[in-house]
C-alpha cells in the first residue's frame, strides 16, 4: 500500500501491456530480451561443440567447477574458487563492484575479461569462445590463476591487490 499522498507508479487499471511503453519498463524488457539472445546464443555455441555442457542457474557451482575446462559468468565471490581450481575463467561483470577485481585479474593474465554486462555483445562472447577453444593455451590462465591463490587465500589476495 503505497504511503498517504504518494500515487502508485502504476495505478490498477494499467495491464503490462501499457506498462511496457514506459521508458523503465521498455527498458528493462529490451535487456531482458538482450539477456535471453546471449543465453540462445551460448547455447547454439555449446551443442556445436562435443563433450560440452551448459549449466545455467544453477543451485551451486562447486561440483561443476571441479569438473569444468571453461568458466563462462559473471566474477563475484566465485572466482577465487575457480582460481583455487585453476579453471580457465571467461567473465563478465555483472555489478560495480566486481569491475576493478576483474580488470586486475585480466592483466594479471588469470582471466579473460570481457568487460560489464551492459557493453558485452553475443559477437565478442563468441569470438572469445572460439578464441578459447580454437587459439588459447588454456594451461598458462590456469597455472596464473593456481599461482595467485594456493590455499591461503585471505593472506594471498590481500598481498595481490595492496601491490
Amino acid at each position: 500500500m503505497p504511503k498517504e499522498g504518494i500515487e502508485p507508479s502504476l495505478p490498477k487499471e494499467h495491464d503490462f501491456e501499457s506498462c511496457a511503453s514506459t521508458n523503465s519498463a521498455t527498458s528493462a524488457i529490451k535487456q531482458l530480451d538482450e539477456i535471453i539472445d546471449l543465453f540462445n546464443t551460448c547455447k547454439k555455441i555449446v551443442k556445436k561443440m562435443i563433450n560440452t555442457n551448459l549449466h545455467i542457474q544453477i543451485p551451486s557451482l562447486c561440483n561443476l567447477m571441479k569438473k569444468a575446462d571453461l568458466y563462462l559468468g559473471s566474477g563475484g565471490t566465485s572466482t577465487w574458487e575457480r582460481c583455487c581450481l585453476g579453471l580457465p575463467s571467461l567473465v563478465i561483470s555483472t555489478g560495480d563492484n566486481q569491475v576493478r577485481q576483474n580488470k586486475y585479474l585480466f592483466k594479471k593474465g588469470v582471466i579473460q575479461y570481457l568487460g560489464s554486462a551492459e557493453s558485452v555483445s553475443r559477437e565478442k562472447i563468441t569470438k572469445a569462445l572460439n578464441k578459447f577453444f580454437y587459439k588459447h593455451d588454456n594451461r598458462t590462465m590456469s597455472k596464473k590463476a593456481l599461482k595467485i591463490t594456493n590455499g591461503s587465500g585471505l593472506e594471498l589476495v590481500s598481498r595481490e591487490f595492496s601491490n
